[in-house]
């Protein structure tokens, strides 16, 4: 494990372990890509990833390019629109 790995991956070895990666709001999927790279790096088998958000900015394709699965608890297309809407 590279020394990255041992600081950025801290409590118990996830080698071997299937890991699910979170975030709050997924735009372009950098985020939960950099975190599913040094999860595998250090030895985790990531193949999903939850979030509350999806915003339509490319973050799924990305992540499906890297063969993870998004999940998310709510798109933009299911926020309110027009008046009174929260941005």
């Amino acid at each position: 494990m590279s020394t990255l790995c041992s600081v950025a991956v801290e409590g118990t070895s996830v080698e071997g372990r299937r890991v699910v990666v979170v975030d709050d709001v997924v735009r372009s999927g950098g985020q939960l890509l950099a975190m599913t790279r040094i999860l595998r790096v250090a030895g985790a088998l990531v193949t999903d990833a939850l979030c509350v958000l999806e915003r339509p900015l490319g973050g799924r394709l990305l992540l499906d390019e890297h063969r993870v699965t998004l999940h998310p608890l709510l798109t933009e297309a299911d926020l309110p629109t027009g008046k009174g809407a929260v941005s």
